[in-house]
């Protein structure tokens, strides 16, 4: 029993590791997909198509412009640093909002490097009035019907169908 615990256990291990490497992997490529849509607007790309840069990016690449535009600025702000062990493209796409307010890169990317990113998303958009709180904490459940017959789900109370 000992040796298959630790065959699971190290199984675990090795799929959260290649795990973890394709979110790497994943936040590189988002930063280099934001280089070159840099240096595509350096050159206008899509002109030499006969193609605006919503047809380039949308129908020549599939695209979305938000996502293009998500990019750049990752690119914008991150191209001088060189470790994003912990980041993740998620975490990246929460702080550019506070970068462009006028956030501090470094510590912004301090912040999501050491926290999950519900944690982190939780403390971006916060109230301002948090610090003077006196939290009083309630749980909450959310209240929810299912169908007895085919197990359809919703969130606000349904009518007698007759």
């Amino acid at each position: 029993m000992l040796v298959i615990a630790r065959l699971k256990a190290s199984n675990m291990e090795d799929i959260t590791g290649k795990l973890r490497h394709l979110k790497h992997l994943e936040t590189m490529e988002f930063l280099e997909m934001g280089r070159l849509l840099e240096e595509a607007e350096e050159h206008k790309t899509w002109e030499e198509m006969g193609l605006t840069k919503s047809q380039w990016l949308a129908g020549e690449l599939g695209i979305p412009y938000l996502t293009a535009t998500m990019a750049r600025d990752a690119y914008f702000y991150f191209k001088d640093f060189k470790d994003f062990e912990g980041l993740t493209v998620g975490k990246i796409k929460l702080i550019l909002p506070k970068l462009k307010e006028g956030g501090n890169v470094g510590n912004l990317l301090d912040l999501a490097r050491s926290m999950l990113y519900t944690d982190l998303r939780d403390e971006l958009h916060e109230k301002k009035n948090k610090e003077n709180c006196k939290h009083e904490w309630a749980k909450v459940v959310k209240e929810s019907w299912e169908c007895i017959k085919c197990g359809c789900r919703v969130y606000t109370e349904p009518q007698d169908e007759k």
